[in-house]
């Protein structure tokens, strides 16, 4: 992915001369960086963390009733991963067992955006659980 230099602003060059780590996240994950040179994203090779935002609650005592749980998987560069690969990762599970949960039911999408997705899963003892994705 091509920057003309002159384009870039002195402090930055040296940055990018030192290796900074930030400013390279910051311009690799930069959509239209991308968009405005044609460049394509292998995205077979892309690595993806998930980060536990937030411990999942109980239902103040009625652990025995069956509840569903709702996670969130947000993805802020908008990286083309299909639900069903993201979901699986999230569960360690393989995504023709997703698609199992999915068809007997047990499992459901409930948001599918290019940001974000958030899927329900049915008859667990907990009420809300949130994962934010994030790329390495």
């Amino acid at each position: 992915m091509r920057q003309k230099v002159s384009s870039i602003p002195k402090g930055e060059y040296q940055r990018f001369l030192d290796n900074d780590e930030e400013l390279a996240r910051r311009y690799g994950t930069d959509l239209s960086l991308f968009q405005k040179n044609k460049a394509e994203i292998d995205f077979e090779k892309v690595s993806v963390d998930f980060v536990k935002k937030y411990n999942a609650e109980e239902n103040g005592g009625c652990g025995s009733l069956e509840k569903d749980i709702i996670i969130t998987i947000h993805n802020p560069y908008k990286l083309k991963l299909r639900s069903e690969k993201q979901i699986a990762m999230v569960l360690e599970m393989s995504r023709s067992q997703v698609k199992s949960m999915m068809e007997q039911g047990e499992l459901e999408l409930e948001t599918q955006l290019p940001q974000q997705i958030s899927f329900r899963i049915k008859g667990v003892n907990v009420i809300r659980k949130e994962i934010a994705g994030s790329r390495s």
